[in-house]
């Protein structure tokens, strides 16, 4: 039941973060633009940020266009578990937007986000291997 409903919350959370994406693309030029003129190392960091936001929008809008439910009880499982691991991914690359320092080398929600949006795909991907079409 559950796995029914993910196909479109991966598609609603896919259109929010497209939409976050152009909302942060318009913060950054209109209100932290000066800021990002002034250091290279801060206009890479936003810059990369706004990208992670458009990459896991697309994951969601690529899952919600093509997930499939698994019968495999195990399956179903792994699939649960990776959409999860996404959701947070979403959330981590919108927190580190806003409020991760771009200053430091060390970057440990943007870390997070992405080794948490790499394994929720993981376990889709392992999920549907061998499926028969």
């Amino acid at each position: 039941m559950m796995l029914a409903k993910l196909r479109k919350i991966h598609l609603y959370i896919g259109w929010l973060l497209i939409l976050a994406f152009v909302l942060t693309g318009q913060y950054m030029r209109h209100i932290i633009h000066p800021a990002m003129e002034a250091s290279d190392r801060l206009r890479f960091s936003i810059r990369g940020n706004h990208i992670y936001i458009l990459l896991i929008g697309l994951l969601h809008l690529c899952l919600g266009a093509y997930f499939r439910e698994s019968t495999e009880q195990k399956r179903a499982w792994m699939q649960q578990l990776g959409s999860a691991l996404l959701l947070v991914a979403a959330g981590l690359v919108l927190a580190a937007f806003f409020f991760e320092s771009k200053e430091a080398l060390d970057r440990p929600i943007t870390l997070a986000g992405m080794i948490t949006a790499v394994t929720g795909t993981g376990l889709h991907l392992l999920a549907v291997r061998n499926l028969k079409k």
